[in-house]
């Protein structure tokens, strides 16, 4: 018996091998740069959710800060980093404690035995500076009143994601004794 070979083989309409790889290839580097995409999106999302959180709570600290410095009647001692006032006939103390920024309703500064209330944490620094009119470091006087103060300078300095952000505001309190603020 005589066999015969058809000399054409009938395309069944399926992929070959080569094909097969080369789309998974294909399939391959768009999962990978979706799955790119997505990293990179989450990321972000996470740093502006990291940027808005700190934002907000130095936005809180600021204005507790201004109206805090723009409303005392007596100033009892003052550092580069604290102070410690009276206002509304009640005594006050602000400063930075390890990574916070206290407030105290006491005659002292926040500290152990003292710990006071959290107007910002993870804060790198905290810096006051206290001007006379003329632009020179004021001192307190002996009566502790504010009279020659001109401008309290408040900066505060945090931490995002990496990122040393910077942030600063001028006060000029109200009992002063400079009735229309200053002259120059």
């Amino acid at each position: 018996m005589m066999r015969v070979f058809p000399t054409e083989i009938k395309n069944h309409g399926g992929f070959t091998l080569i094909e097969l790889i080369v789309s998974l290839a294909i399939i391959a580097l768009i999962g990978f740069g979706a799955s790119s995409f997505l990293i990179y999106a989450s990321k972000g999302f996470l740093l502006t959710r990291a940027n808005i959180e700190t934002f907000q709570k130095i936005n809180l600290a600021m204005e507790r800060l201004i109206r805090e410095t723009k409303n005392m009647e007596t100033i009892w001692a003052i550092s580069s980093d604290s102070i410690r006032y009276q206002r509304d006939g009640q005594n006050f103390g602000i400063a930075q404690t390890g990574d916070t920024i206290r407030m105290t309703r006491s005659n002292s500064l926040p500290g152990a035995g003292s710990p006071g209330a959290i107007l910002m944490d993870h804060v790198n620094s905290f810096s006051l500076g206290f001007e006379d009119i003329n632009g020179n470091p004021w001192t307190v006087p002996a009566d502790n009143r504010l009279t020659g103060l001109s401008k309290i300078n408040i900066q505060i300095t945090v931490n995002i994601e990496n990122t040393t952000k910077t942030f600063t505001m001028q006060v000029n309190p109200f009992y002063n004794d400079m009735v229309n603020g200053p002259t120059s």
